[in-house]
């Protein structure tokens, strides 16, 4: 139990803006496409934080969310379903709609979103912490478990 409130609380602060999640380990700035999905997490967190900690259940839901965030001012996108898609494989994320914030294997939380194809055989894999990391299929499988979505 007290790895999912350390993993809200890490979600929350990052949605609000108060943590760094602009650099990578090192303080490396993180590439377009890293921020890209990054932004996805974020805003999957902010999510979180205005449901009590309980993920999305569906894409629809989550979308409705978005939409009224960018009706309210919120959010600045010309078009909501962008941020869905991976600029590197040009495929839709695969989002982990209704994850566990327990399920964590690491500090960062669960994985939230990653690339379907990703590039040369890696993928950018996000966090519920906002984090996003490239590992290689294997890897991604590992954290996905025996689920594998």
């Amino acid at each position: 139990m007290r790895l999912q409130t350390m993993i809200f609380a890490a979600v929350v602060l990052g949605s609000l803006g108060l943590v760094s999640i602009g650099c990578k380990q090192g303080g490396q700035p993180l590439s377009k496409e890293e921020a890209h999905l990054s932004q996805l997490a974020r805003l999957y967190g902010q999510y979180l934080a205005e449901n009590q900690g309980k993920p999305p259940p569906d894409a629809k839901t989550f979308k409705a969310f978005l939409t009224r965030l960018k009706n309210s001012g919120q959010l600045q996108l010309e078009d909501i379903e962008e941020v869905f898609v991976s600029p590197r494989d040009h495929l839709p994320y695969v989002i982990r709609y209704n994850v566990s914030m327990a399920t964590a294997d690491t500090g960062d939380g669960p994985v939230v979103a990653y690339e379907q194809n990703g590039l040369e055989g890696k993928h950018f894999v996000a966090f519920a912490n906002t984090k996003v990391v490239e590992v290689s299929k294997q890897e991604l499988d590992r954290m996905l478990g025996a689920s594998g979505k």
